[in-house]
């Protein structure tokens, strides 16, 4: 679950840029993430065996790696939001993204599945 897990790592290193400042919508950037790292472990959740799970893409908030998940509704509007505020660019940045293959929803500890991609085999 590479790609997944460097994309809450992006987001952790926001925290120190955004500051505590309160801004436009009243909730700070360090609020807006905390909210975008909850809405994005939610948005992993899915139904392994299901047709068509973990198709939608989460946004990618300083690099161009977006990552797969179940929903991105909530996280695209929280990311707009980042955006807008300045807490993050307003145009992801050209990045390395670790290699992926496809998605899949993958069995979780304690049940039901998350959202994952499959490394490539070389």
């Amino acid at each position: 679950m590479l790609a997944p897990r460097s994309l809450v790592v992006v987001g952790a290193l926001l925290l120190a840029g955004c500051g505590g400042s309160s801004l436009g919508s009243g909730e700070s950037c360090q609020q807006l993430m905390d909210t975008f790292s909850s809405a994005y472990t939610a948005a992993l959740i899915c139904t392994p065996g299901a047709d068509n799970q973990c198709q939608q893409q989460a946004p990618g908030l300083t690099c161009n790696c977006d990552a797969p998940v179940q929903d991105a509704t909530q996280l695209n509007a929280i990311a707009v939001e980042l955006r807008a505020q300045g807490c993050v660019p307003k145009q992801a940045a050209e990045c390395p993204c670790a290699a992926s293959g496809p998605a899949a929803c993958a069995p979780a500890d304690g049940g039901g599945g998350v959202c994952q991609t499959t490394l490539p085999h070389n």
